[in-house]
């Protein structure tokens, strides 16, 4: 059975993305067993001449700060971040759907319901899945996204061969606010 995530805030499917939101997350390395807590905060956001809106978001890890970019073009949402992969999200999102970002990971959406994570139970919580199909990349990420909140979990299990780069991090999320 189909079951849409319906918009809500935004044309885009109640994605949350606005100048002043902020997230904290616990996050857990269980390879090194290091554990942190991450904020993330919406800093800008610009828009290019063709429409495309670009949101400056900023990591403030422990240790160091980061800087990462959401793009919104249409119906279509792209995570940039030094942690993973980009992921690219068509709204709406539907539980069974699949597609490919670029020619190097398959997106699918395994899982509509609740999820629980430090800071409550999101009922309707979808979990997407995006597996690597690059060479000697193993790796697989989850991303667990409810509706009007965003990300409320992701897990990073990064295994690449040639190198030897292993990964395996849990995100979970403490609180947030949403602008707007």
């Amino acid at each position: 059975m189909q079951v849409p995530i319906t918009p809500d805030l935004h044309a885009l499917g109640g994605f949350p993305i606005s100048v002043g939101s902020h997230w904290t997350y616990a996050t857990y390395d269980s390879l090194s067993q290091k554990q942190d807590t991450v904020n993330v905060t919406v800093v800008d956001r610009t828009t290019s001449p063709l429409g495309d809106t670009t949101y400056r978001c900023v990591y403030q890890h422990l240790g160091f700060t980061d800087t990462a970019f959401t793009s919104v073009n249409g119906d279509t949402v792209v995570f940039s971040t030094d942690q993973a992969p980009p992921i690219n999200l068509v709204f709406p999102l539907v539980f069974g759907s699949t597609w490919t970002y670029g020619s190097s990971y398959d997106v699918s959406i395994v899982a509509f319901g609740p999820d629980t994570v430090p800071n409550g139970i999101y009922e309707q919580a979808i979990q997407i899945e995006e597996v690597s199909r690059i060479p000697n990349d193993y790796s697989r990420y989850d991303y667990w996204i409810a509706e009007g909140v965003g990300v409320v979990q992701f897990y990073d299990n990064t295994f690449i061969t040639v190198n030897n780069k292993r990964r395996k991090t849990l995100w979970r999320l403490l609180s947030y606010s949403i602008v707007g």
